[in-house]
This record gives C-alpha cells, structure tokens and sequence, in this order.
C-alpha cells in the first residue's frame, strides 16, 4: 500500500478546512434543520 512508501506523505481530506468552513456548514445546518421543522425546507436537492 502507499502508507508504506518512503516517499509518500499522506494527510487528512480536511486539510482545506477553515474555521470559517465550518461556521457556514453548521449555520447551515442549523437553517435547514429549523425550515424543516417548520414545514418549509430550504436547500433541496434533485
């Protein structure tokens, strides 16, 4: 496997993350929970 190369540095997919990533992603969510509760979901897929 790659994990046992010498030249190989694995890292993390979050690597990209920034505090402000998850300031969006959860006030996100925390909206889409409380549209849903009220009958009107926001953010739909498909």
């Amino acid at each position: 496997p790659f994990r046992t190369l010498d030249n190989v540095l694995a890292t993390p997919h979050i690597g990209y993350v920034t505090e402000n990533n998850y300031r969006t992603f959860y006030g996100q969510m925390i909206e889409d929970i409380q549209a849903w509760h009220a009958g009107s979901p926001i953010r739909l897929l498909g």
